[in-house]
């Protein structure tokens, strides 16, 4: 998977990089040429300082409508921990349940903050070297990378807020069933 991702995503922005360089037609691209690219990578890495509350799932996605509208619940049946893999467990684990109890939900849920954080940088690094092909006429690397940065990032992200929306409305339903024992 690692060669995968070099070869189809590293590379391509490796050799965009060099071709923006050598593009002097604008000031964005000369920035960029310039050794700004620098700055914007440093710049990326800021999002691991995302705010607690940046993570939290809004009360729209606790649904999880428009994720599944999105085709995310399609694209998890790929990953790791995804629809496919667990079905495989199961067979081998019977008991074996991703959101069985609330200490594995709770590290689930830090999993996927990580994880998240690291997609958007990862997806930063790559709008830079996209924009600034668009900038300086390079189409059909433009197309390739946004493409590549949609289903090798945006989609990723969308994934673990989908996980983490899951998470908390189980854990809403457990509390209001515990609340409406009480009673």
């Amino acid at each position: 998977m690692l060669a995968a991702i070099f070869l189809l995503w590293v590379v391509p922005m490796i050799a965009g990089n060099i071709a923006i360089g050598h593009r002097k037609n604008s000031p964005l691209t000369r920035f960029y040429g310039k050794g700004g690219w620098v700055l914007l990578y440093g710049v990326s890495l800021f999002a691991w300082r995302l705010p607690e509350r940046w993570s939290r799932p809004r009360p729209w996605e606790v649904e999880g409508q428009i994720y599944e509208t999105l085709g995310v619940r399609w694209f998890k049946q790929f990953m790791v921990d995804g629809d496919r893999h667990n079905r495989r467990v199961r067979r081998q684990l019977k008991s074996y349940r991703v959101f069985a109890t609330a200490d594995s939900r709770r590290h689930l849920a830090e999993w996927t903050i990580a994880t998240e954080k690291a997609h958007i940088v990862m997806f930063l690094f790559a709008l830079w070297p996209t924009l600034f092909g668009a900038f300086a006429g390079l189409w059909k690397y433009t197309a390739w990378m946004a493409a590549s940065n949609i289903v090798t990032n945006v989609y990723p992200i969308m994934l673990q807020r989908y996980t983490r929306s899951r998470i908390t409305g189980i854990a809403l339903r457990k509390a209001r069933a515990a609340n409406q024992r009480a009673r």
